[in-house]
């Protein structure tokens, strides 16, 4: 890790790599004579591009945020993440056989990979809590709580992959 900049930027570097290699072989392998350009959104290579260059956007956005932001939102986080899973049962279009994603317009989100990194925020500042004794049978089962409520609120929709991770 380079110590200046806090980043591990060969990390970064074979990350952005694998991208690009993953977007090289979908761009190969959807390429028609219809594409109008290299970044046609009507092509899944173009969506793919557009997300990947969202998605950058997004880990910059996440980076440049403060570390003690997610430990004092962790809760925050947590919970609208699982009224984000609840309101899948209201609101939720079914793809294939699940309904488990959010519509908007032809842009659809799953909001069961944000509940993901949330448990994992909301389970890391339960257990480095000062009071938190793992070895507390009590503690574990707060442990045990924060990890299964997400997942018995997938497991109905139905979505049992997303509920194992």
């Amino acid at each position: 890790m380079n110590k200046s900049t806090g980043f591990d930027w060969i990390s970064i570097l074979l990350f952005l790599l694998l991208v690009a290699f993953g977007w090289v072989n979908i761009y190969s392998a959807s390429l028609n004579d219809s594409a109008q350009g290299f970044f046609d959104l009507s092509q899944t290579y173009g969506r793919q591009g557009l997300f990947i260059g969202l998605s950058v956007v997004l880990i910059i956005f996440i980076l440049s945020v403060e570390a003690k932001f997610y430990e004092r939102f962790s809760s925050v986080i947590y919970l609208a993440s699982l009224l984000s899973l609840l309101g899948l049962f209201v609101f939720g279009k079914t793809i294939s056989g699940a309904t488990s994603w959010y519509a908007f317009g032809g842009f659809s989100i799953q909001p069961s990979e944000f509940a993901k990194a949330a448990t994992a925020l909301a389970l890391a500042k339960y257990l480095s809590d000062i009071q938190t004794n793992i070895k507390s049978f009590k503690h574990q089962l707060g442990a045990f709580l924060i990890i299964i409520l997400p997942a018995l609120i997938i497991v109905p929709q139905p979505d049992p992959g997303s509920a194992l991770v």
